[in-house]
């Protein structure tokens, strides 16, 4: 999907002039949780043949009550040659469970000259938010349930076992 896009914006893209697109998502592996921070990364890469210069990155729902994010932005960037690829990395605190506040991260830049260009990136209208307890009942060692398990999974082996025993104790008594 990526790439059809890429490669369609690439075809676009005229002869010596810049072209950025712009990827926004929660990075793999971080969880979204109430109260902890979480990493939301911003990838913008020219397809163009020419340099972006002057590019400023800004995302108004990242400025939202419902986060606490630790970069400044609009966050500025000199220059972008053809075919490169700049990431930041954002680290946001959600206050409470429900949904990731929702909207586009916004780029604006020069391409070649006086002319100033802008574009969009996706949203995460799909993250949600989880509290802390919903997060820890989905990750955490469910001693509970392992120990009822345990006891269930036993049962056929000790009832013979105790019964063996009781008959053996008591026929060594009536002797």
């Amino acid at each position: 999907m990526v790439a059809c896009v890429l490669l369609a914006a690439t075809a676009l893209a005229s002869a010596g002039r810049a072209q950025l697109l712009v990827h926004k998502a929660v990075a793999a592996g971080s969880a979204v949780v109430e109260k902890r921070p979480a990493t939301v990364v911003y990838t913008v890469i020219n397809v163009g043949d020419g340099v972006a210069t002057d590019i400023s990155l800004s995302d108004a729902s990242m400025r939202s009550k419902k986060v606490d994010c630790n970069t400044t932005l609009p966050h500025k960037i000199e220059k972008l040659a053809s075919g490169a690829r700049y990431t930041l990395y954002v680290s946001v605190t959600p206050s409470k469970a429900g949904r990731l506040p929702n909207g586009l991260g916004k780029v604006t830049y020069r391409n070649g000259g006086k002319i100033k260009q802008e574009g969009f990136s996706n949203d995460l209208a799909d993250k949600t938010v989880q509290s802390e307890k919903e997060h820890r009942k989905s990750h955490e060692y469910h001693a509970k349930e392992f120990f009822i398990y345990w006891c269930i999974a036993m049962g056929p082996i000790l009832v013979p076992y105790m019964h063996k025993s009781s008959k053996e104790a008591a026929s060594n008594k009536g002797k």
